[in-house]
């Protein structure tokens, strides 16, 4: 394929990366897309420190190449305890316990938090040496990217603006700048760059977010020239990683396209969502962490996207996230997923279904068969040139 930075830094094959899907992929689809010449992605950032260090000792059994151990930016200011109980009500807080009422589920008193302690995970990261970091939702705190570095780990970040971009690859002190950075457009909005979470900081406003063809050309001329841009956001077969090559790729992430692939865990009802929606199915939401995703509509998004019409009727990622944990739980333990629970999907899901087989390739033959299509496409170009 084509000459690529990271991939030479890294000794990859192929400069394709498996996006981290939280909590979809696990050790199989890591150490499967590492190990056919990819870098495999471990969505570590909802694991306890404990569970991410055995996620990585057994990928490192089930591979010897280089993968990538992907970790959300802690949110500050950080939540209160008083933040996971009701001493403060929000107008998203009454759905949520009619939601409860339909479920024939109790209304907590006090949240249980998504998220573990920061610093914590990043310590087993670093006692574990891994070889790659990557990281989305805004900056790490002061002096976690040295640390990382100093343990001669690579270090990706997330921008999801010419802006973003500037800020993690233009500081002061080398030492604090990222090794490369993912330019992700709006088309996604888990992860680090599939369908899910936008990788947004904090500041950032979603009405002012490109599409990947068009910012990622932008992140380019800015950062280019000091670290390696990696490209994410609607990247679901050959000819749209290529594009993505065209405009100055050193590298792509995909993330809907290996949810479709043998390996992952993702749970039947989302599988099947991905296989059976209309292409046009996803919305951006907030309905369900309380961040803004992209994912396959249901009753429970449109429930809220009619209840919750201003952006602070529903709080922070981690004080709402820990609000809706408890319902997803019982909707999933009822049958009723469908319904009420996530099913993030990127805006080009149903190409990466064509292009999967409906869904019946392992991570090795999509890797195959995006490299064998690119390598098809680039003969076309030149001879036609």
């Amino acid at each position: 394929m084509l000459k690529s930075r990271l991939a030479h830094h890294l000794k990859l094959k192929y400069p394709i990366i498996q996006a981290p899907c939280a909590p979809y992929s696990l050790e199989p689809l890591v150490a499967a897309v590492s190990n056919a010449g990819g870098l495999g992605s471990l969505s570590a950032a909802l694991q306890s420190p404990d569970k991410i260090r055995n996620s990585i000792r057994e990928i490192k059994r089930l591979t010897d190449k280089p993968f990538a151990v992907n970790l959300f930016a802690p949110q500050f200011p950080q939540p209160t305890p008083d933040d996971f109980t009701n001493k403060q009500r929000y107008p998203s807080d009454d759905i949520l316990d009619n939601f409860r009422k339909e479920l024939g589920a109790p209304c907590p008193e006090r949240y249980t938090p998504r998220s573990f302690p920061f610093e914590d995970q990043l310590n087993v990261v670093l006692e574990e040496r891994c070889p790659v970091l990557s990281f989305t939702f805004g900056q790490l705190p002061d002096g976690a990217i040295a640390k990382l570095k100093q343990a001669g780990i690579y270090v990706i970040g997330t921008a999801t603006t010419v802006h973003e971009a500037k800020i993690l690859v233009y500081t002061q002190n080398d030492q604090d700048a990222v090794d490369a950075i993912i330019a992700q457009g709006s088309e996604i909005i888990n992860c680090l760059q599939a369908g899910g979470h936008r990788g947004k900081l904090r500041d950032t406003k979603i009405e002012s977010q490109l599409g990947t063809m068009s910012l990622l050309p932008q992140v380019v001329d800015a950062v280019g020239a000091k670290v390696p841009v990696l490209a994410a956001g609607g990247i679901s077969d050959a000819r749209s990683l290529y594009a993505s090559f065209i405009l100055g790729a050193d590298a792509a992430c995909l993330g809907t396209l290996f949810m479709l692939t043998k390996e992952t865990t993702l749970p039947d009802y989302h599988r099947n969502a991905l296989l059976s929606a209309s292409p046009d199915a996803t919305q951006l939401t907030r309905a369900f962490t309380g961040r803004y995703a992209r994912g396959i509509t249901n009753r429970f998004m449109d429930t809220m996207h009619n209840s919750c019409l201003k952006e602070e009727d529903i709080p922070e990622y981690d004080i709402y996230s820990a609000r809706t944990m408890d319902i997803l739980a019982k909707a999933k333990a009822d049958g009723k997923a469908d319904e009420y629970c996530n099913m993030w999907a990127g805006q080009s899901f149903g190409v990466g279904r064509e292009f999967t087989n409906n869904g019946t390739l392992s991570a090795a033959e999509t890797i195959q068969k995006l490299v064998a299509g690119v390598e098809n496409l680039s003969k076309q170009s030149f001879t036609q040139q």
